[in-house]
């Protein structure tokens, strides 16, 4: 079967029992344990920096490194959750020691050993091999990422670009909540964990979210929304969380703490920009590292009712940026805005065809590299072939191998990506 003809077939078989493989916004969950967010807040992102870099530089060549200063507001509750969440042993001393005795808890355990070591050895090893050789620097710099329709990805990002110190995501999908599970009754932690892990399912069988089932099953429980997955992902990969809370955009494009007293839903379209941070870092005394998870409409009207986070955005100018599995959005008119701003505040782009048209990117500014394989979109986004992808890749032969599933396109031998260096 052709590529085209396999895009076809996944697409028929998905739509028959109505799960559609995109990150859709129409007008944008979950992947592959695989494709699967970030850092601190417009005024907090210096002190990150600063916070990171502690623990990062030897003094002179052959001295050990500085320790990393504790964390002020540390609270294991959450590194204790997010192993939970993860299907990891818990830690000595738990919190939780209470719930990881339940049998939901030993079955959540097994359904990660059961998966996670295959997606690793099919995707995020890889993925990493891959980064390494095609980013250089830009691979292990501690700089800032930007990674716009992203949902919950942090799975992929961090492969791609581990030692940011701020990591900055957004989609449609609800930025949710994690209640005091400690509290909750046994049915109930059933359940969450149930919900959680059917939400994993989509990415452990794909390599993209999928915006529509993502927004079902993260409003079914306590544990709802992003949070949840991306906890679930940054014990996966190695981190210990410190702290959690939830943020706005002001206006004036400051990202400030929402307060105890404030009362805001979580809505993509009130005017009001929201999300949550989550302060962690690799292992115990990693350099602390940030992850912003923004819930928010960023097509051109949405932009418009919404400054302060076009504002925000700018302000990230200079980062490393990431697009994967992005619905073809900025490929319309109506989301100039944000093409336009995902390309002036990037230094290295990566993406996948899905992101913007090559058209868009100006080689008098960018050097670009080519990856993979390229044919046609799968059916759902087969408007957008692209003759002078496929020229390159297939007339051309310019592309490098790529030797792993990535995208919509998430069967080895028919995935691409691109990666642009700013000259």
């Amino acid at each position: 079967m052709t590529a085209s003809g396999l895009s076809i077939s996944i697409f028929v078989s998905i739509f028959a029992e109505n799960r559609f493989p995109m990150k859709f916004s129409f007008k944008y969950f979950f992947a592959v344990l695989v494709s699967a967010g970030m850092l601190a807040a417009c005024g907090q992102q210096t002190t990150a920096e600063k916070e990171a870099a502690r623990g990062s530089n030897a003094t002179e060549k052959g001295t050990e490194k500085p320790a990393e200063k504790p964390y002020a507001h540390a609270d294991r509750y959450w590194n204790d959750l997010t192993r939970f969440l993860a299907g990891l042993a818990p830690d000595s001393g738990s919190v939780l020691a209470n719930l990881e005795a339940l049998p939901v808890a030993k079955n959540h355990r097994e359904f990660f050993s059961n998966s996670w070591k295959v997606q690793e050895d099919k995707y995020v090893g890889p993925l990493g091999k891959w980064a390494a050789d095609a980013l250089g620097e830009a691979h292990t710099a501690r700089k800032q990422v930007y990674y716009p329709f992203s949902g919950a990805d942090f799975m992929t990002v961090h492969t791609i670009y581990p030692n940011a110190p701020h990591y900055v995501l957004f989609g449609l999908e609800p930025e949710g909540n994690v209640p005091d599970i400690r509290k909750m009754d046994p049915a109930r932690v059933a359940t969450n964990l149930q919900n959680v892990q059917r939400s994993l399912n989509a990415i452990l069988a794909w390599s993209f979210f999928r915006t529509l089932d993502m927004t079902d099953d993260f409003r079914r429980t306590e544990l709802n929304g992003t949070l949840p997955v991306l906890l679930a992902f940054m014990g996966r990969k190695g981190n210990t969380v410190l702290d959690i809370y939830r943020i706005k955009v002001t206006p004036e494009g400051k990202v400030v703490k929402v307060t105890d007293q404030e009362n805001i839903p979580m809505k993509t379209a009130d005017g009001v920009t929201t999300g949550n941070e989550i302060v962690f870092r690799k292992g115990a005394d990693g350099p602390v590292q940030r992850l912003q998870y923004f819930s928010v409409d960023v097509s051109n009207d949405g932009l418009t009712k919404e400054p302060g986070f076009l504002a925000y955005l700018e302000s990230l100018k200079p980062a490393n940026t990431y697009v994967k599995s992005a619905s073809y959005l900025m490929y319309k008119p109506y989301f100039d805005k944000i093409k336009d701003l995902t390309l002036a505040v990037s230094t290295v782009y990566v993406q996948d065809d899905s992101g913007m048209p090559l058209s868009m990117i100006d080689r008098k500014v960018w050097d670009l590299t080519f990856y993979g394989y390229y044919t046609t979109p799968i059916a759902l986004f087969g408007n957008y072939f692209q003759q002078e992808m496929s020229d390159i890749y297939n007339k051309q032969k310019l592309a490098k191998p790529l030797d792993f599933g990535i995208g919509y396109q998430f069967r080895k031998g028919t995935s691409n990506l691109m990666v642009a260096k700013r000259k």
